[in-house]
């Protein structure tokens, strides 16, 4: 524990579920966490050692409540909505911030993204961007393409299309969720979804893990999270040889100094390409990454936000290929609302010994809606193994151990992710 921190008054903005890893690892390294927004009730208020209603896109209140209340670090982490109000916040404050105009302009808007891997040679979808004036008979891409809002987050108006009969419908729906009324078409990529993070260092990049996304077939094209993940990623000697290099140049040359910074993407056995990028947490197992290679990505974000000096001491330790294997089990519901009446197994899975971390999103008695999410998760597990074997084993014991229930006692859990299709020997 750096023990410089003890003490110090840190802010986060946004106080969603996954928002807890941070308030839990910020405590344990004996920071006071203040958690922001403008919800009576979210998951990360409920632990903090304050909660705060604000309106977190206000930057004069951000900086308005960090001056009177003596706040000496600033830090948010899984939504892109929240960055450019951090970033600004901090600016004003004279705040640490890893953040620059351009990684959030890369990362928030997927023209300037694209054009950026292409300076840099890594490969892209095709894609064209539409207006709300462009005419919806024609396609300007071969089917199937993939629509998108060009500024949009989280897969909200985001789907695959495969004939003219609903490319208007879908280009459309495409445009609620675009401030900037543009729409970008790409062509549908195939093959092995995958996420890649990387820490930078006062300039210098590391790559800190890669991971396959599995998701079941009967999944619509555009989701928030994926039923399965594996790491170290299956692809990962091909992604060193081929991409990693070009990668590590584009972030230096571009100006990156530190932070993290993830990527999706598509493999197989052709190509490798990058649709996603994001200057946050997001694609982040730090229980995974803290079990293989002992180093936490939080903790070293959170002593920037209140230091403005990166940990170097922690570099020698990443490596992505992990002396064993990790998984990221997501159980998600099908049904677009009700309320949750009983749940079984969770207990017993805690107590599983390559369990590091459980993560669950409703209780018994919750109602939940899918509203403008693209899917539910209600239950998330980060799990470690020695061998791939000892893998499988521990996920079909979670499968079979965990369930939730409506109220006809009938299960509300979608299909899982079968692991007689998982080849990692």
């Amino acid at each position: 524990m750096n023990r410089n921190l003890f003490g110090k008054k840190l802010l986060l903005l946004g106080g969603m579920l996954r928002s807890t890893y941070l308030v839990k690892q910020a405590q344990k390294l004996g920071v006071y966490v203040v958690v922001a927004d403008d919800s009576k009730i979210s998951p990360a208020k409920e632990i903090a050692n304050e909660a705060v209603m604000m309106d977190v896109t206000d930057v004069n209140a951000i900086v308005d409540y960090c001056k009177n209340n003596n706040i000496e670090g600033i830090i948010t982490a899984h939504t892109d909505l929240l960055l450019k109000p951090y970033y600004e916040a901090t600016k004003l404050l004279d705040l640490p911030c890893y953040l620059t105009e351009e990684m959030i302009e890369v990362s928030t808007n997927k023209e300037s993204f694209n054009q950026m891997c292409i300076k840099y040679d890594i490969s892209v979808p095709k894609s064209v961007v539409i207006d709300i004036n462009s005419d919806f008979s024609l396609c300007p891409l071969d089917f199937p393409v993939f629509i998108k809002p060009l500024d949009g987050s989280g897969s909200r108006g985001a789907s695959a299309c495969y004939n003219i009969d609903k490319f208007q419908e879908k280009c459309l729906d495409a445009f609620r969720y675009s401030k900037k009324n543009q729409v970008i078409i790409e062509e549908l990529l195939t093959g092995t979804d995958f996420g890649v993070d990387y820490l930078i260092f006062n300039g210098e990049v590391y790559l800190l893990s890669m991971h396959d996304r599995q998701v079941c077939d009967d999944r619509p094209s555009a989701i928030n999270h994926s039923n399965l993940q594996i790491l170290p990623s299956k692809f990962l000697t091909k992604y060193l040889e081929l991409t990693n290099h070009k990668v590590v140049d584009m972030l230096k040359d571009m100006g990156f100094k530190n932070g993290i910074v993830f990527f999706q993407g598509f493999v197989n056995s052709n190509t490798i390409k990058f649709f996603e990028m994001g200057c946050r947490f997001g694609s982040t197992w730090n229980y995974i990454d803290e079990y293989f290679i002992g180093v936490n990505p939080l903790d070293i974000l959170i002593e920037f936000s209140l230091t403005g000096v990166m940990p170097l001491r922690v570099c020698n330790r990443i490596n992505p290929k992990f002396n064993g294997y990790g998984a990221v089990i997501s159980l998600l519901t099908e049904k677009k609302e009700g309320k949750i009446s009983k749940i079984v197994g969770i207990e017993k899975v805690s107590q599983m010994p390559g369990v590091k971390c459980i993560m669950q999103e409703y209780k018994e008695g919750d109602y939940f809606s899918m509203k403008n999410r693209t899917d539910i998760t209600l239950l998330r597990v980060q799990l470690v193994a020695i061998n791939f074997n000892e893998l499988i084993g521990a996920i079909n014991l979670i499968y079979e151990t965990v369930d939730f229930y409506d109220e006809n006692e009938k299960s509300i859990l979608s299909s899982v992710y079968s692991t007689d299709l998982l080849n990692y020997n």
